[in-house]
């Protein structure tokens, strides 16, 4: 299944957390604060699939420590909490690949894993990437918190872009995108799954997070322009 790091601060909810996450395959690392987390990870010694975080732990709080990975590592950080006024768009733009509501089971973390795209294989992740260019270039621009660089998406599905920005973008793990279709603008958040450099362009390729992905399947104008697009490219 992967290889998964638990920080939280509550002792025991991480040994029975960990105790269902073997049952299901999972082989489980703990950490009892964000810090020892952030050891962890700069040792090297272990390979991480993902970290699954609490929110609320002293001295650093979940989006910290996602943060703080994010801008070192490209391991996707989940956040686990039971706080309902935790505010959903500051945590992704802390870099975070999702929030699950605690508590939870070894089954409902697999399903959303499933629901959110993560821990699959890499060629998975670059699969709206193999599809042909679209004749219709649509502009982008794309924000990581500190700088806009504006660029072309020359693939899409519902689920991701593959785009082409103008300049090198960093750090890009998470970032929020702008575009427009039909004078109407359309946001929201994707994580970066890989990027090369040619030249003086970036080509990277992007998913969507879980939030925008529900936004988009109920926007009618993004669904109807995907199925223009990949229509043009089957053409």
């Amino acid at each position: 299944m992967g290889k998964i790091l638990l920080v939280d601060d509550e002792r025991e909810f991480l040994e029975a957390l960990k105790a269902s996450m073997e049952s299901a395959g999972f082989e489980v690392l703990l950490a009892d604060s964000a810090r020892e987390a952030l050891v962890i990870i700069k040792s090297k010694q272990y390979v991480i699939d993902c970290v699954l975080t609490d929110y609320r732990m002293p001295e650093m709080r979940g989006d910290e420590l996602a943060y703080a990975i994010k801008h070192t590592t490209e391991i996707p950080v989940v956040i686990m909490t039971g706080d309902t006024s935790v505010a959903v768009d500051v945590l992704f733009k802390a870099g975070i690949s999702g929030v699950i509501n605690k508590p939870f089971s070894s089954t409902n973390f697999i399903e959303f894993l499933k629901n959110n795209d993560l821990h699959i294989e890499l060629a998975k992740q670059r699969k709206f990437l193999r599809q042909k260019s679209s004749h219709h270039r649509q502009k982008i621009a794309v924000f990581n918190g500190r700088d806009t660089v504006l660029g072309e998406i020359v693939n899409i599905s519902n689920g991701g872009l593959g785009v082409i920005l103008d300049e090198t973008l960093e750090p890009m793990s998470t970032v929020q995108f702008t575009l427009k279709i039909d004078g109407q603008d359309v946001k929201g958040f994707m994580h970066c799954r890989w990027r090369s450099k040619t030249e003086e362009r970036m080509n990277a390729g992007f998913e969507f997070d879980s939030l925008t992905k529900k936004s988009l399947a109920a926007n009618s104008l993004f669904s109807k322009w995907v199925t223009i697009a990949q229509f043009t490219d089957a053409v």
